[in-house]
């Protein structure tokens, strides 16, 4: 897997990860209202040319409140967006427009979701990395694997207590 990290990155962050093969980009997703509507526009742009860039075959988002023109970007130009599950206020997030699913470490952290309108969206995947997963066939209307490296945009808080060296190096044992 490729991984290409976003948002406001640390020094300290991108010297762990680097190494590893992570690339970074330093911007940040944009919200909308009806105030800021012509720089909402200006970052959705902006974010589709990333994605033309990077050509990720997922994007995921830590948390949905922090990315509506990633998501909406992503979503102009066919890339799932994958979420965390959580509270988003799903009535009030624009960006969960965007989202094709959310994903959840267990019931408990879905719950709120799996009450909602996008409860078809939901899956609960369990606690534990199993490298095994990558091997399954994707399910839904997820588009198919692109033969070669796998192309993963993250965007969402990056410190340390969300794991995400645990993720890179996890990502990296697998072939």
């Amino acid at each position: 897997a490729r991984f290409t990290f976003c948002g406001a990155l640390s020094e300290a962050l991108e010297d762990a990860a680097r190494p590893l093969g992570v690339r970074f980009i330093h911007a940040r997703s944009r919200a909308i209202s009806k105030f800021s509507l012509p720089l909402y526009a200006l970052s959705v742009a902006a974010w589709i040319l990333r994605l033309a860039w990077e050509r990720p075959d997922v994007v995921h988002l830590n948390y949905v409140g922090y990315a509506p023109s990633l998501a909406c970007a992503a979503w102009f130009v066919g890339i799932p967006v994958v979420a965390r599950a959580g509270q988003h206020h799903i009535a009030r997030n624009r960006g969960a427009n965007w989202i094709a699913a959310y994903l959840a470490n267990c019931r408990a952290q879905a719950d709120a979701l799996l009450r909602s309108p996008a409860a078809d969206r939901v899956t609960v995947v369990g606690d534990l990395f199993r490298p095994e997963r990558l091997e399954q066939p994707a399910s839904g209307d997820l588009p198919a694997r692109r033969p070669g490296t796998m192309r993963l945009l993250f965007l969402g808080q990056l410190v340390p207590r969300k794991g995400l060296a645990v993720l890179v190096d996890a990502l990296a044992r697998v072939r």
